[in-house]
């Protein structure tokens, strides 16, 4: 394969491994969306007491029991994710729309008419749950005093020189490469090597031990531009089985299948607004690529106290999950020709093409994506309490409330102790969360009304910390009409949630920007019982 072209490189690169991972992406997988069929998600999810909906397995296995005969659903969804996203005292609004099934699944009971057993039916169920969607995109935009040279410093001053340049005859692609695979090296000098190569930094001493670097950009304030966009879901595949002991007994048990996939693409951009400085533009681009696998399990029981009240118990366990991950980058310094009279020596040929009359791009660009190792990350379990009141046919209310302690996070690789401080940084950061799922139901004929509301606390400890994510509040309405064998449902929700998101974690760049999150969504489920 030529150089030119993109490589594909399964590599030790254990540095990337641990730099890849951050306090904030930790939640990506260990929260979970409200999402689902439309009487769940219209009931905001209040369901670990009532049963008979087929996303409410997932909260309450033992929901499956209640169903009085065969059943199946399919759910589509339409969402609108709205940012407002500020970054020094500049406010922009994103705005994506997206359309997709996010639910399937059938439940088959099986009655015992058997007068001595004290089983009185046995369920079993098949169903997939979208359990986040990960696409998003927002624009953060303004002048900042902090240039983004201040990432590539902080991590170049931790390397010598010698470590850093390009062998004799060595390909910029083999020089990252190698850097890379180096766990002396890694990540961060993988950064600094990407630097010296377009110019941005550059070595104070010739010194082959030189471990000083200064920037090649000018003064403040310097024009920002940084644009994130995601894709991607996560979803669980559940086998389950549910019985009826007795009459107002119900227990229930999932074998649950997680995937997801995610891929976020940063482009961040800076003007040198410094007439002194040959330097226009600055463009850092970075593309991760997540794919994860794991299990977990549920138990639930739900106890029928009287013909009113329901109260029901589950416990879902952590999560065990394997990641895989792809990065790649490249790093473009755009100078403008008529600030200087000749291109620098120490910058290698093969960086620098001209895209103007007046301008040349030196593109540090290694053409290269690295498949990580893979590394395990151990999710939270939850514990739900939940109590139902029963108006005979004409309605009910429903409460649920759930504990989660996102500090008991975990990450672990081959390597033993690679995640060590990430996951001292977890136990510092994170703290044990309380969720509160409150609904209702009036039927009224072949319709049915209902409405909910749901709050989660913020799994932080402190809300000076960057990154943070606040807590979320949402609500929702729904519809649903009987028609006999089919039933027709519709539910419209709104969920809100703030949060500052730094651009590059764990960096010597530590600008962040702040985001209020705003997801409606219109779900429509067609139901069927068998």
């Amino acid at each position: 394969m030529k150089k030119e072209n993109l490589l594909l490189i399964v590599g030790v690169f254990f540095a990337a491994l641990c730099q890849a991972q951050n306090i904030g992406e930790t939640l990506q997988y260990s929260q979970q969306e409200t999402l689902g069929t439309a009487r769940y998600r219209s009931l905001s999810g209040a369901f670990g007491a009532l049963g008979g909906d087929l996303t409410a397995l997932s909260e309450n296995p033992a929901g499956s029991a209640v169903f009085k005969n065969s059943f199946g659903s399919v759910t589509l969804s339409g969402n609108t994710r709205t940012n407002d996203v500020s970054y020094f005292r500049n406010t922009l609004l994103s705005q994506e729309t997206n359309l997709n099934f996010n639910q399937l699944g059938a439940v088959f009971v099986f009655a015992n008419n058997a007068s001595d057993s004290g089983i009185n039916k046995l369920t079993l169920a098949l169903t997939y749950n979208q359990t986040a969607d990960f696409r998003d995109l927002f624009v953060a935009s303004g002048l900042s005093n902090t240039s983004v040279d201040s990432y590539f410093l902080t991590d170049a001053g931790n390397f010598a020189l010698n470590n850093l340049l390009r062998r004799p005859g060595e390909s910029l692609t083999d020089a990252y490469l190698d850097i890379g695979d180096d766990r002396n090296l890694g990540f961060a000098a993988q950064q600094a090597f990407l630097a010296l190569e377009a110019n941005i930094i550059v070595p104070v001493s010739e010194d082959p031990e030189n471990t000083e670097y200064r920037t090649t950009l000018g003064n403040a304030p310097f024009d920002q531009q940084y644009t994130y966009t995601s894709s991607g879901f996560a979803g669980k595949f559940t086998a389950n089985l549910g019985l009826q002991v007795a009459e107002n007994y119900y227990f229930g048990l999932n074998l649950n299948s997680h995937s997801a996939t995610s891929t976020k693409i940063t482009e961040f951009s800076e003007l040198d607004n410094d007439p002194d400085s040959p330097i226009d533009e600055v463009i850092f681009r970075n593309n991760l690529t997540s794919i994860s696998s794991g299990f977990s399990l549920n138990l639930g029981v739900i106890a029928k106290v009287t013909d009113q009240f329901r109260a029901g118990l589950s416990y879902e366990s952590p999560t065990w999950n394997t990641i895989t991950e792809e990065i790649s980058q490249r790093l473009t310094n755009i100078l403008d020709t008529d600030d200087i009279n000749e291109i620098p020596t120490e910058i290698n040929q093969d960086v620098i093409s001209r895209s103007s009359n007046n301008t040349l791009r030196l593109n540090a660009n290694p053409n290269v994506v690295t498949i990580l190792p893979d590394y395990q990350l151990r999710t939270p379990g939850k514990l739900t309490a939940s109590a139902a009141i029963l108006f005979g046919k004409q309605g009910l209310i429903s409460f649920d409330y759930s504990y989660k302690d996102y500090s008991n996070t975990r990450y672990s690789d081959e390597f033993g102790s690679g995640f060590n401080d990430l996951n001292i940084a977890i136990k510092e950061t994170f703290k044990a969360t309380s969720a509160f799922r409150v609904g209702g139901e009036y039927r009224q004929e072949n319709w049915s009304y209902r409405a909910g509301f749901r709050y989660e606390e913020s799994p932080y400890k402190t809300t000076t910390r960057n990154p943070y994510t606040g807590s979320t509040r949402g609500y929702a309405i729904g519809l649903g009409y009987n028609f006999g064998k089919i039933k027709v449902d519709l539910a419209y929700d709104r969920s809100e949630q703030n949060r500052n998101q730094e651009f590059y974690p764990n960096s010597g760049f530590t600008n962040t920007t702040q985001i209020n999150s705003r997801n409606n969504s219109i779900t429509a489920t067609l139901s069927l019982n068998l």
